[in-house]
């Protein structure tokens, strides 16, 4: 078994190895239509060690209804795996991490999600410029579909210190 099998393994706390890509998980999966990798693709990326796994778009879109793991006939954390992939693409700094963690960032603060504060801390965080969509967001405005002043919600900060233990994004 190869190292990132074996580091992917470990996180998820599953055996990859176990798969014989039956597809079940694939066949279930309410989100499969939008992935570029089904989760089948993405077990068997992980089962060969290919770490370019890492760049699909799926390990983000996976929503973690658990359908796939209940289906897999042979026991595999399916979900536990795509978690386990979107532990390791953010300590890699990814764009979709980024923008994970700036959703988080903003929920964290605001109680919701605002669209305005963000793609600014996208923009910055990511180094794409300050500006960087400015013209999207001026024809959003001019609709009133995009509020400057954001709406605050409860604090979830303590919410987010009890799940994430204390200073995990």
């Amino acid at each position: 078994m190869n190292e990132f099998t074996t580091s992917v393994n470990r996180i998820a706390a599953t055996d990859v190895m176990r798969c014989y890509q039956c597809a079940k998980c694939s066949g279930n999966c309410p989100m499969a239509r939008d992935m570029d990798l089904l989760p089948h693709q993405v077990v068997h990326h992980c089962l060969m060690g290919v770490q370019e796994v890492l760049d699909a778009h799926s390990v983000w879109i996976c929503d973690g209804c658990h359908t796939c793991t209940e289906r897999c006939p042979r026991e595999i954390d399916v979900a536990g795996l795509f978690d386990a992939l979107r532990q390791v693409t953010s300590a890699r700094n990814a764009p979709l991490a980024q923008f994970n963690r700036s959703l988080l960032a903003g929920v964290r603060r605001m109680g919701r999600v605002n669209e305005l504060p963000l793609g600014l801390h996208f923009n910055l965080t990511g180094r794409r410029g300050l500006l960087n969509g400015a013209g999207d967001a001026l024809r959003l405005y001019r609709k009133g579909k995009l509020p400057l002043l954001p709406h605050r919600s409860a604090n979830l900060s303590a919410l987010f210190e009890r799940v994430l233990g204390g200073g995990g994004q």
